[in-house]
């Protein structure tokens, strides 16, 4: 089977988180256009201890799970919910110094190559809020993005990622049709079925 590589990224989701623990609850998942670009850095810690003149043991531990973002455009009711913010009844976006961004999960489409696609959710994260700038337009149209930055973690229960592509055993693609884009779907562990080998005389 030929590698499948990354080509590029589609579409965007979130969910704003309102209960974490066993069993995880999410509001309705909402689209959000514009991505241009996804990177997301998982740094581990590492323990080690010495004895006997040499390495004897080492553990690694998951650190912040950071993740930046790039998109075309936000829109006002988007920036709001993923900022928490307050729409203001005559209109635009009304920031306070209290104001507390939600807990998110955050799901991605990426291609791949061969027509492949890479399903992608981050569970439980925060977004921290983009820089507010703009240029002058210097005779000829330059597109100024929005870059967002956040820290994602695990859920309660440790689960922090979730990536399924295409081609990968056990995808269904009527089951993923479903929910891709609708709920926020919590995997489960597969577990091996172990058949014992017929005994012979």
């Amino acid at each position: 089977m030929s590698k499948k590589i990354t080509t590029g990224v589609e579409k965007a989701y979130y969910a704003i988180l309102t209960q974490d623990g066993e069993n995880p609850t999410y509001e309705q998942v909402k689209y959000l256009p514009g991505l241009r670009e996804i990177s997301v850095t998982a740094n581990e810690e590492q323990a080690t201890i010495y004895a006997e003149n040499r390495l004897y043991d080492s553990e690694n531990s998951l650190g912040q799970i950071e993740v930046t973002l790039d998109f075309a455009s936000i829109d006002t009711s988007d920036y709001a919910a993923l900022f928490g913010k307050k729409l203001a009844q005559s209109g635009g976006i009304i920031e306070s110094a209290d104001d507390q961004p939600p807990y998110i999960a955050l799901m991605v489409e990426k291609t791949l190559s061969g027509g492949v696609k890479e399903y992608l959710t981050l569970f439980k994260g925060k977004l921290s809020l983009p820089e507010d700038k703009a240029k002058t337009k210097e005779g000829k149209t330059e597109y100024q993005t929005v870059s967002l930055s956040g820290i994602f973690m695990p859920l309660e229960n440790g689960i922090w990622k979730h990536s399924v592509k295409t081609t990968d055993d056990d995808f269904d693609p009527e089951i993923h049709d479903k929910s891709w884009g609708k709920t926020v779907f919590i995997p489960e562990e597969k577990t091996e079925v172990f058949i014992p080998e017929e005994q012979t005389e």
